[in-house]
């Protein structure tokens, strides 16, 4: 925090960087870099999508926020990452490890990049057999799923298509356990998911 001299005939310096104004706080102003305002501005997108999945009013593009901070580099963008990615491990259940190679530019270039590539998850999981197939980027075209148990026999086989970057799956028939869900899309790329039926 910078005290600015206001008396006349002095010069008054840059102006101040943007004031943030959380709920129920005063406003902060802060004289920093671009640095430190996009590390504020992680910790602020956090805490809001954190706040939203707390009250159960997580959207979609919500979602795909959290899973676009989630790619950043928590040594450059801040710790505030790691907690970003332990909760989109808690919603989708993907315990994938995260590559920490920080050298692929700065971290609005990687968030930007995450929210150009497809994803998909499975929620709730574990589930009753009963789930919905979430999608980050729209695509209504159909995409088939097959369903391996965990020996890689094929358990099911269907076609679905999105509505919303939402699909409903019933695999209601099957046996409590692990299943290996693979979803082959319109150009081919197939993506692959755990789930636990109980």
């Amino acid at each position: 925090v910078q005290r600015r001299n206001t008396n006349k005939g002095e010069k008054m310096g840059t102006p101040p960087a943007p004031a943030y104004n959380l709920p129920g706080t005063n406003s902060v102003l802060l004289k920093d870099g671009t640095a430190c305002d996009t590390l504020i501005g992680n910790y602020l997108s956090y805490y809001q999508l954190y706040a939203q999945w707390n009250s159960n009013n997580l959207s979609a593009s919500d979602s795909i926020n959290l899973l676009a901070l989630a790619q950043l580099c928590p040594h450059i963008d801040g710790a505030v990452i790691y907690e970003a990615r332990a909760l989109k491990q808690v919603i989708t259940h993907d315990y994938s490890p995260y590559a920490n190679d920080c050298d692929g530019g700065g971290g609005s270039a990687r968030m930007l990049a995450a929210l150009k590539e497809q994803k998909y998850w499975v929620s709730p999981n574990p589930n009753d057999g009963t789930m919905q197939l979430h999608q980050t980027i729209r695509n209504e075209d159909p995409v088939s799923v097959t369903v391996y148990d965990v020996l890689g026999a094929v358990i099911a086989k269907k076609s679905i298509h999105f509505t919303g970057m939402l699909s409903d799956l019933r695999l209601t028939d099957i046996v409590p356990g692990m299943y290996y869900l693979n979803l082959q899309d319109s150009s081919g790329s197939i993506y692959t998911m755990k789930f636990l039926k109980r």
